[in-house]
């Protein structure tokens, strides 16, 4: 029976932390010009929420804004707010030792300084990595390749696959592209 100490539970999740590299927002064409990106544990997670709603706390202490009338007014500012504090701590020099690795960047502040799209596309890039290491949505070679012989012969393919979620669809091109590249 294998514990959470067992050296092959370590080897799994060291693998999931491994580092992955893609390229800087807006540098697509400069290989040269990328960031890494590592899965969070659970416990960074929480400090993440931590520190996100500690950061709209003061925010409205500096304001002289009650918490509860600022949420009300921008519902969406807290997760605005984690998804700056995922990418904070995700976000890693690509050339640095995955055991500790050195973060991208140096302060909270500088992801807050981010344009809204280059902040979106990092979270987007931090969730396509936990994907890559952990597919949540995954399909057989025979399934990808079915599906995709579908799609290409069905005339309203659109209209079927306008009926899922952006974030199923965007897990289930992921699962479909892992799949024939292999």
């Amino acid at each position: 029976m294998a514990k959470f100490g067992d050296a092959r539970i370590g080897a799994i999740l060291a693998g999931r932390r491994a580092i992955g590299r893609v390229p800087f927002p807006g540098a697509e064409d400069d290989p040269e010009l990328e960031i890494g990106l590592r899965i969070l544990t659970e416990s960074e997670v929480d400090e993440a929420r931590l520190d996100s709603a500690d950061y709209l706390r003061r925010l409205c202490k500096a304001r002289r804004f009650e918490l509860e009338r600022f949420i009300e007014a921008d519902p969406e500012m807290l997760d605005r707010e984690h998804q700056r504090a995922i990418v904070f701590r995700a976000c890693v020099d690509p050339e640095s030792d995955a055991a500790d690795p050195a973060k991208f960047f140096d302060t909270p502040a500088q992801v807050r300084r981010l344009d809204t799209l280059t902040l979106q596309r990092l979270y987007e890039a931090y969730l396509d990595w936990q994907d890559c290491v952990d597919p949540r949505v995954s399909l057989s070679e025979s399934d990808a390749r079915e599906l995709a012989e579908t799609l290409k012969k069905e005339p309203e393919a659109r209209v079927i696959l306008t009926q899922f979620a952006p974030d199923t669809l965007r897990a289930l091109v992921r699962s479909l592209a892992l799949r024939l590249a292999s």
